[in-house]
Order: C-alpha cells, then structure tokens, then sequence
C-alpha cells in the first residue's frame, strides 16, 4: 500500500483537484462545508495509486475513515440516488 506524497498535508479541495486531476484518489480527515455537509472544503490526501475499485474497498474496510473520490466530478456519472 502506497501513500501519497502528500500525505498528512491538509490540502483544499482546489489544491487536491490541480494536484491530482482526472483521478481516483483516497482522502482522510475531511472537512466539508457547514451548510450541506456533502461539499468537500479541505482534507489530507493519502491515496492516490489505487484504482476506484481498490479504493471503494478500503473505504468499507475503514468504515469510512478513507474516502474514495474523483477529483473532477464532471467527468464521472454518478448515480447517488433515485427517486420516483
């Protein structure tokens, strides 16, 4: 298991996206914006050489102390939830 270079740095969400654009990378000690508790504000990087499968499973492994996210939303379809 490979950390970032990164690690341990808290970083904001715009430093992440221009370090590590277009990506799948694991993020720790987030901290989101107050009013929706979804938007990310900042957060130490400490994946970034792991696939969004490999990711996915350390986050359950963690219980979700690691996150497993894309740096450009835009780029992936996300299906969070459907409602009728």
């Amino acid at each position: 298991m490979m950390p970032a270079a990164a690690a341990n740095k808290r970083m904001t969400w715009i430093q992440i996206q221009e370090t590590y654009p277009h990506r799948w990378i694991g993020i720790t000690n987030v901290s989101t914006v107050t009013d929706n508790n979804a938007t990310i504000e900042s957060a130490e990087v400490v994946y970034t050489d792991r696939d969004r499968s490999e990711l996915e499973s350390i986050q359950f492994d963690t219980d979700g102390k690691v996150r497993a996210v894309y740096t450009t939303p835009d780029d992936e379809l996300y299906i969070s939830s459907v409602r009728a």
